[in-house]
């Protein structure tokens, strides 16, 4: 992944009550927001459902592949507690 070590010193750990990103739908909506200065909404759909975990106070949010397609999907990081993307990507 790109910009990891950066984003943890992009996002601030703060309580729980302050958290701007709550869920993994709101990630997914960010990140996604973030992503269509880059890509094209058609070519975005072909990577859906998009999935979002999340590690510490960052969102890891990905696309998927189907089960027979090879390669990689559009990718985003965004901090739980500012909302900020911190990257966008494309995994290989």
């Amino acid at each position: 992944m790109t910009g990891t070590a950066n984003a943890k010193n992009e996002c601030p750990e703060t309580p729980a009550n302050q958290v701007v990103i709550t869920s993994a739908t709101h990630a997914i909506e960010a990140t996604k927001k973030a992503m269509l200065k880059i890509y094209k909404a058609d070519y975005l759909a072909g990577f859906e459902p998009f999935t979002a975990e999340k590690n510490n106070n960052i969102w890891y949010v990905y696309g998927s592949l189907s089960p027979d397609t090879f390669g990689g999907t559009p990718e985003g990081e965004v901090c739980a507690t500012t909302g900020k993307v911190l990257d966008i990507y494309h995994s290989q």
